[in-house]
């Protein structure tokens, strides 16, 4: 089953890294590593967990802000946990307390995710549903698939 994520945040050189969760690196061998917070309810954690047990494909994109469209970082399923959830499922986590994944893409696409007809609040995750697979250009489901603040899967 792969597993989407949609993340607004721009990469950030190795060396300038501040705060690392929820940013996207490049390291010293052109490749890059992402540390993703999932969303602080906790509710998709043990698909996650599941889906790096099973080696499973994660698609990342991101984007600068929320503005503007998506760009496709790449795909891997070469994915540790940094961290279990410390708090009970369904209380809302700071992103000291969520689960915490590391994840390494090896052949990076970096390809701006091609615009189509869709407006409204959610036009440019639509945009990253189409290039992925999941909806066509007029918004109907090629693969059923389910929804979670910025994850998607099938």
């Amino acid at each position: 089953m792969p597993l989407i994520i949609t993340m607004t945040n721009e990469p950030t050189a190795l060396d300038n890294c501040g705060n690392i969760y929820n940013r996207i690196l490049r390291n010293n061998i052109n490749e890059y590593e992402v540390f993703y917070n999932v969303p602080s309810q906790g509710t998709l954690d043990q698909l996650l967990i599941d889906t790096i047990l099973n080696k499973e494909i994660f698609k990342i994109y991101y984007r600068p802000n929320n503005r503007v469209k998506f760009t496709y970082l790449g795909k891997t399923n070469i994915v540790d946990i940094i961290q279990y959830r410390q708090i009970p499922l369904e209380i809302n986590a700071t992103s000291h307390e969520t689960l915490q994944l590391h994840m390494v893409v090896k052949t990076i696409h970096n390809k701006i995710v091609p615009r189509n007809n869709f407006t409204g609040s959610d036009e440019f995750k639509k945009d990253v549903l189409v290039h992925s697979g999941l909806i066509n250009t007029t918004g109907e489901n090629i693969i059923q698939y389910h929804e979670n603040t910025g994850l998607y899967y099938y």
